[in-house]
């Protein structure tokens, strides 16, 4: 290790500086990751400089600095209350140990650009992170509170709830579609039916959620809008830790959901809008590189608490998952899995017996479609795919071919505009006791001339 000099040097800024390259690493390192989650990585911004986890590095830079020593530990010898950056050293001194052979076998390929380099060892990040435990809340272990996950406000018996699927993509068109139901329809909620593309980053979060969200709420000029989400498997494939930062920043203490699956209840208990976490158990590569592959199902702690909540509730519920109950185009379930393809039973069973007369709709997205089935079909009253908020489905693609013909369903149909089918979305109206179903064109790159507005598909009652 370099030596250190006996005290640092403190700009005008307040900056504390020392020679010496792990230290000054570190203080980079936790920058970075702050203005990355308070500051759209800006590291100049002043209110990285004042984050705790900042001040506090730098204190322990001073103190290092004064002292001259810096404990040079093995990872064994570590204990729990040692500081970060001697842990951080430990293993990053452990990992260039063993990562010889991986360097030496990279500065073969000396004619790829750096910055792919960095895309490398970008991409070891987030591998390590994917394959931590990711940090499921499960109500047993939550103080076995079976009502964990119960919003503690309650919304109006005649309020709008929008739905949205697959919504995480960025692109312009999604913001558009949001923007556009937002001012026309002026939902008291929204609710999100999973995936942020690509892999649920933190980044991703940022620019794909919370940016375009915020943005379009203010194009439509709303404030104080509730907004619950579930998580989808791309949520889950960098980990799922920037989810569940994402539901904890969402909304204000008293409607806030406290884990990925909640259940948000209106004032005098005529309804309420449940929503399952059918993501965790779809982290693994997925049908198309698994032949064996099933439809997940939720985890069993989850599939106690979502039979409570429908069997000891004397309303109706509205029932949300990413992933589908069944599907008339995209397997379900691997050739190979034994299973019939386009049926997820165990996750039907997961609802209950009573479920069928209990739910009045289910809402699933992960088909980039949207798509009405038949009434009464496999114990699921109503199953609606809304899961085509964002994602392009391009006109090659044909996303209604009846590819099993076990499922049937309803004649509404999405249109097209140019190479792409139309976004689409569903607003919940509990005064009129309806379900609109919405559509606004797509696009990729350029918006088209004259951008078409906002138009009903279908609306369908649900007081019969």
């Amino acid at each position: 290790m370099a030596g250190v000099e006996p005290r640092p040097t403190l700009a005008s800024s307040g900056m504390v500086r020392v020679s010496h390259p792990e230290l000054s690493l570190w203080q980079s390192a936790v920058r970075q990751v702050v203005a990355s989650r308070i500051a759209r990585g800006d590291i100049t911004d002043r209110a990285v400089a004042n984050h705790q986890i900042v001040c506090d590095t730098d204190d322990y830079v001073r103190r290092k600095a004064a002292s001259g020593q810096i404990p040079l530990k093995k990872t064994q010898e570590l204990a729990a209350d040692d500081n970060p950056f001697e842990i951080a050293l430990a293993h990053a001194r452990s990992l260039v140990d063993r990562l010889e052979d991986f360097a030496a076998s990279i500065g073969k390929f000396n004619n790829l650009d750096p910055l792919f380099i960095e895309c490398i060892f970008e991409f070891l990040k987030y591998y390590w992170l994917a394959h931590l435990p990711p940090p499921y809340r499960d109500w047993r272990a939550k103080g076995g509170d079976i009502n964990f996950g119960v919003v503690r406000a309650p919304i109006a018996e005649t309020a709008k709830v929008a739905v949205i699927g697959d919504w995480g993509t960025g692109m312009n068109d999604a913001e558009w579609l949001l923007a556009q139901v937002l001012k026309s329809q002026q939902p008291d909620v929204l609710i999100h039916l999973g995936d942020i593309y690509y892999s649920g980053t933190a980044s991703e979060v940022h620019h794909n959620f919370e940016s375009a969200l915020a943005r379009a709420e203010q194009s439509a000029g709303m404030r104080g809008l509730r907004v619950h989400s579930i998580p989808g498997n791309h949520d889950y494939y960098s980990g799922g830790h920037a989810f569940y930062g994402l539901i904890d920043a969402l909304n204000d203490d008293s409607t806030r959901q406290s884990g990925s699956y909640f259940c948000l209840r209106t004032t005098a208990g005529a309804y309420q809008f449940v929503g399952v976490d059918t993501g965790f158990n779809d982290r693994s590569p997925g049908l198309g590189f698994t032949p064996s592959y099933v439809g997940p199902v939720l985890q069993d702690s989850e599939a106690e608490w979502l039979r409570n909540k429908i069997e000891t509730f004397d309303g109706r519920t509205f029932l949300f998952s990413h992933h589908q109950a069944f599907s008339a185009h995209s397997a379900v379930n691997g050739p190979e899995s034994r299973r019939p393809q386009y049926l997820n039973q165990p996750l039907i069973d997961s609802v209950g017996p009573q479920g069928r007369d209990r739910v009045v709709a289910w809402f699933w997205g992960h088909e980039h479609n949207l798509a009405m089935f038949d009434n009464d079909q496999y114990g699921v009253m109503r199953g609606r795919l809304v899961g085509c908020s964002a994602f392009e489905t391009p006109t090659e693609d044909d996303p209604y071919k009846q590819v099993f013909p076990e499922v049937k369903v309803q004649p509404p149909r999405l249109a097209r505009l140019g190479d792409w089918l139309n976004h689409a979305c569903a607003v919940i109206d509990l005064g009129a006791k309806t379900i609109t179903y919405w559509q606004v064109a797509a696009w990729t790159d350029d918006p088209p001339n004259a951008i078409p507005e906002l138009t009903a598909v279908v609306t369908e009652r649900f007081d019969a």
